[in-house]
């Protein structure tokens, strides 16, 4: 096997996998390639699949989610303000 960076230089390399893992080395036979590439399939957009949730739905469980979220922080501020008291030193 020979590497070649990218400015040039060629580097010979042995694989030395099949002396390690004797399974590595068998031959595997011949590549057995198309001829010509498929095509791609007209109708693959109609594959895609459906959204379960649309974008504005979840647009809008995230704001309701985060005024929660923001509330519950007010309410933990306000009851530490009011509940806690320096330490002692």
């Amino acid at each position: 096997m020979v590497l070649i960076s990218p400015t040039g230089h060629t580097y010979p390399s042995a694989a030395h996998g099949a002396s390690l893992f004797p399974a590595l080395g068998q031959d595997t036979g011949e590549l057995d390639l198309p001829t010509e590439p498929v095509p791609p399939d007209p109708n693959r957009l109609a594959k895609l699949p459906r959204r379960k949730r649309t974008r504005d739905r979840i647009n809008a469980e995230r704001r309701q989610r985060q005024e929660l979220i923001a509330e519950q922080q007010r309410q933990r501020q306000a009851w530490l303000t009011e509940n806690e008291e320096p330490p002692p030193f």
